[in-house]
């Protein structure tokens, strides 16, 4: 068993920092090490590189987050490769969060958005994204809406 939970003060609005407790013999909780704590503890990592946290979720042996600028992150066992990127420590697990990259990109002529939600089970990880824009395409169409609306309240001048 093990827990997370994300905890937000009023500076920390958008996000929040992540706290974990219980078994951590696969790296579950995210704190570089692979014992117990009785006692949530700060997930460190987050804190160092100045991350906020918007939402967590627990698996069986694994975590996720999803950051205040839609990024993922996966830490605790990898069996199946539920962690969705690269592990060092022998391939098994990662007792430290590390970042799943390739959202909000164009792959294989596919839109991937950044991730909107996650779930977390034995031995897998499911990602729900948001539709993929490009870069660009929300300001041009902020443009093209702004010259419209000038140019209608010209109409009968």
């Amino acid at each position: 068993w093990h827990s997370a939970c994300v905890v937000r003060r009023p500076p920390l609005m958008s996000g929040g920092l992540v706290f974990t407790w219980g078994s951590g013999f696969q790296g579950q909780l995210g704190q570089g090490k692979t014992t117990m704590s009785a006692k949530p503890k700060l997930v460190a990592y987050f804190r160092s590189m100045h991350i906020l946290i918007k939402e967590v979720v627990c698996g069986s042996h694994h975590n996720a987050v999803i950051t205040s600028d839609g990024k993922l992150y996966t830490w605790g066992s990898n069996i199946n490769g539920c962690l969705g990127r690269f592990v060092e420590e022998n391939g098994t697990f990662s007792s430290e969060p590390g970042h799943c990259f390739g959202f909000g990109n164009i792959v294989d002529r596919i839109g991937r958005g950044l991730p909107r939600s996650v779930c977390c089970g034995k031995g897998y990880t499911i990602v729900a994204t948001y539709p993929y824009s490009e870069p660009n395409a929300e300001k041009e169409s902020s443009k093209s809406l702004s010259m419209k609306l000038q140019i209608d309240s010209l109409d009968g001048v």
